[in-house]
């Protein structure tokens, strides 16, 4: 009887501070500016982070092979304080592993596929930026694994559901910083049940006023990821190269990549590549 009571006090507690929070909520929004399907995202994909949506492709001389990827990060709703802004969004991407064309087509080795919601955050400036994801991550083989007589299999069908963190610091106009910890919910294999984590920058530099009615930068960008495998390595990733585009517009940027670390494609986990590209993508 005792314990049945507490327990009713316990989830009564538990209500009122839910039902306190969803007041708080509802009062800071009620004064904020509220706008459906904005123009732009408060937070922009990371540029060295594979794991983010965007529209591109990548060849890889080495091998011959392409990466593909394709999607979108959609802020759904955005609320405007004074020195504030708050936006809840979804984010559906994909990246794909195509092989050396053969006979007009482009077989697909293997596919990552990614959706969820996201939260961001940032102050009046725009000099800090944070963001909340939960996505879904599933990877698969696909027709051109067996065409091409690929015979590797893992232990086990990755599948991952986590969430991250993501910080950005502006420090100036032309330099951030940023940190991501990435933390897995449920995940298969087990094994790699582990924090990541991320560090990196991004600098940019104008180097042509006008070209096509267009600001050009240079851009150069790191990123070195904890990655467990399951024992932690380092993953080092550099990119470098041009971005054209103005202000909130479309920008497209073109590079070059040198990679060093954990399989980009998940099927593959466990397995190390070290590997330099040339490519483009929309952001």
């Amino acid at each position: 009887m005792i314990f049945h009571f507490l327990l009713q006090k316990v989830h009564l507690k538990k209500s009122l501070y839910i039902i306190h929070f969803t007041l708080y909520i509802l009062l800071s929004t009620s004064q904020a500016q509220t706008y459906l399907l904005p123009s732009e995202n408060i937070f922009k994909p990371i540029t060295s982070n594979y794991f983010e949506p965007r529209i591109g492709l990548a060849y890889y001389p080495k091998t011959g092979y392409f990466k593909v990827d394709a999607g979108k990060s959609y802020d759904l709703i955005l609320f405007k304080f004074n020195k504030s802004n708050f936006s809840f969004g979804t984010e559906f991407f994909m990246h794909a592993l195509g092989l050396n064309i053969k006979e007009k087509r482009l077989p697909i080795d293997v596919a990552d596929g990614y959706f969820g919601i996201n939260f961001s955050f940032s102050d009046s400036s725009s000099s800090n930026r944070l963001r909340l994801r939960i996505l879904h991550n599933s990877a698969h083989f696909v027709d051109g694994h067996s065409e091409r007589n690929l015979t590797y299999q893992p232990k086990e069908n990755y599948v991952n559901d986590f969430f991250d963190i993501t910080f950005q610091k502006h420090i100036t106009k032309n330099l951030n910083l940023f940190t991501i910890v990435n933390y897995p919910i449920i995940i298969h294999p087990k094994e790699l049940h582990k924090v990541n984590l991320s560090f990196g920058f991004e600098i940019l530099h104008k180097f042509i006023d006008s070209f096509w009615n267009n600001e050009n930068n240079f851009f150069i960008t790191y990123n070195i990821k904890l990655t467990p495998l399951p024992k932690y390595i380092g993953t080092n990733h550099l990119m470098t190269g041009i971005r054209f585009g103005n202000g909130s517009s479309p920008k497209v940027k073109i590079y070059f990549s040198f990679y060093n670390g954990e399989n980009l494609f998940k099927q593959y986990y466990g397995l190390k590549v070290s590997e330099y590209s040339f490519g483009f993508y929309i952001e």
